[in-house]
């Protein structure tokens, strides 16, 4: 489908694109250059165009992109992990993963938790549930920052508790709070991962609790019976929480009673949030 090219070529993709699809006669039927590669027209639209994340159709190149022949503009999303573009009647935000942000495609549903975030199944094979889940991570994290020579000190006394808790237990923690430290991802904002999105419009997934406080907090739930069948049923029970309430108090020798994040990410992005709050 590529054939080298012999010289140096101009023009950009939406150029190459719009060749292609308007191709008539003649030598400009047969080959479409764009970026030094001649590629038959219709192996052009393959290798050039975007295709929707959604539903996996081509989109076009927008206006302000300088394309020509538009018909119609998409949406374009640079993530930290992978750039994405989709069809603009899916709207600005379609559902998307609530760690990595790949977007949901037609056809192929991600796992959702019961506080409606949806999950990739990518981020699903190491996703992190319950504080139960969420202990030896723990551990590993103190044995690290001691192994760095940071050590969490709290002279001597118990450490303080480390929970996992839904968007609910995170919110009601968060207004608690004020202004306290918490975990926002770095360049994200909109809360468009499923988060907790402060006044800012910023998303919240992990938080320092700083005062005696009753928490809600989650933990497995028991298996229900009569729940749906099949592969579907089946996520839906192994990531079932069910919340509790814990009650906390700040001692007079450490400035943190505990820390909570967000229940259900993934085993990395889990440690990302422990790793900056255990900071503080």
């Amino acid at each position: 489908p590529i054939v080298a090219a012999a010289r140096g070529g101009g023009g950009g993709i939406a150029a190459a694109l719009s060749q292609a699809l308007g191709a008539g006669t003649g030598a400009s039927a047969r080959f479409v250059e764009s970026g030094g590669r001649f590629y038959h027209p219709a192996c052009a639209r393959e290798a050039l165009a975007p295709r929707c994340a959604v539903c996996q159709d081509f989109v076009s190149p927008d206006a302000e992109g300088g394309g020509e022949g538009v018909s119609y503009p998409y949406y374009k999303a640079e993530g930290a992990y992978f750039a994405q573009a989709w069809c603009r009647w899916h709207g600005p935000r379609p559902p998307a993963c609530c760690a990595c942000r790949r977007v949901e495609p037609v056809g192929a549903p991600f796992a959702e938790h019961n506080d409606g975030r949806k999950i990739c199944l990518e981020c699903l094979g190491s996703v992190v549930v319950d504080s139960r889940d969420a202990a030896p991570l723990v551990e590993e994290l103190f044995a690290w920052f001691d192994a760095m020579g940071a050590r969490v000190e709290l002279r001597g006394r118990a450490r303080f508790p480390v929970y996992l808790v839904d968007a609910a237990g995170l919110r009601a923690a968060r207004i608690g709070e004020g202004d306290g430290h918490h975990y926002v991802p770095p360049g994200e904002g909109g809360g468009g991962g499923g988060g907790v999105a402060d006044a800012g419009g910023l998303e919240v997934r992990g938080l320092c609790v700083t005062r005696s406080r009753t928490l809600r907090v989650v933990e497995r739930a028991a298996a229900q019976t009569g729940a749906s069948r099949g592969a579907r049923g089946l996520l839906s029970r192994a990531l079932a929480v069910a919340p509790r309430e814990v009650t906390v108090a700040l001692r007079t020798d450490v400035e943190v009673a505990a820390v909570l994040a967000l229940f259900g990410l993934p085993q990395l992005l889990t440690a990302a949030v422990l790793v900056h709050e255990l900071t503080h």
